[in-house]
């Protein structure tokens, strides 16, 4: 016949469980004081241009570790919070009230600029090179194109969409978009200053100091396009478009 195990033991195993089963066997949660809360989410408004944090959204700055569940929590606590914390969300552009879905939001849009909607109408969602994007009918697509086709009811396949008297990409305002050629979108571009042109391209490996020095040094004399090309790590055919002015055009 098998011993039963003494009380004393049998305590020792409870303890031992409580202990393994803590939170779950997940590891314990660190406090985040509200101050870096509160520099998170002015560090996320400054880096997307709206507060409106995804649930799930986390990051790995100060303050930022489930960030988007702690502002869902705030929503929800919004009654309990005190009057003083309530201020300090507000000025940082805390979003209360959660706009619904990005494709209603674009519906809203069209309609508000039927409506005679003058001022620019900024997406709060997500974007891509700060054009905000939305899914529709299984594709993705520039909201703001999006809200001038339904605005206007009609498409262009073989033309783009630009901004034109606010130049916010962020905006759907349908008033505030038209259609252009990509030549039209290209000289916005270079008005706007947002062409990813010379050092702005990420792509670039010389500076504007370095192709000026080129042009200055290889119109000196005393030295080869082949020298340059390896002192400075390019090819030889680029220091040959850079010295002919046929790179770096803006510079010329």
């Amino acid at each position: 016949m098998k011993k039963r195990p003494s009380r004393s033991m049998q305590d020792r195993e409870k303890k031992r469980s409580r202990r393994n089963n803590q939170n779950g066997g997940k590891p314990k949660r660190t406090h985040i004081p509200w101050e870096d809360r509160l520099i998170a989410i002015r560090r996320f408004v400054e880096e997307n241009g709206h507060a409106s944090v995804p649930t799930k959204w986390t990051g790995t700055e100060r303050g930022e570790s489930n960030l988007g569940r702690w502002v869902h929590n705030m929503r929800s606590r919004k009654m309990k919070l005190a009057e003083e914390k309530i201020t300090q969300l507000d000025d940082c552009g805390f979003v209360w009230k959660v706009l619904g879905s990005p494709f209603v939001f674009v519906e809203n849009a069209v309609r508000r600029a039927r409506g005679g909607e003058e001022g620019c109408i900024v997406w709060p969602f997500a974007k891509t090179r700060g054009y905000g994007q939305v899914r529709f009918r299984g594709r993705q697509h520039p909201a703001h194109r999006l809200a001038f086709t339904m605005y206007i009811d009609k498409t262009q396949s073989n033309l783009q969409c630009i901004h034109g008297p606010c130049h916010n990409r962020a905006c759907i305002n349908p008033r505030h978009v038209t259609w252009g050629s990509p030549t039209d979108n290209a000289r916005d571009k270079i008005r706007d200053g947002t062409e990813q042109r010379g050092e702005k391209n990420g792509s670039a490996k010389l500076t504007e100091t370095a192709v000026l020095s080129i042009r200055e040094r290889f119109l000196r004399g005393g030295v080869t396009q082949t020298a340059l090309a390896k002192e400075v790590g390019v090819s030889l055919s680029t220091i040959h478009l850079i010295v002919n002015g046929k790179r770096w055009t803006h510079l010329v």
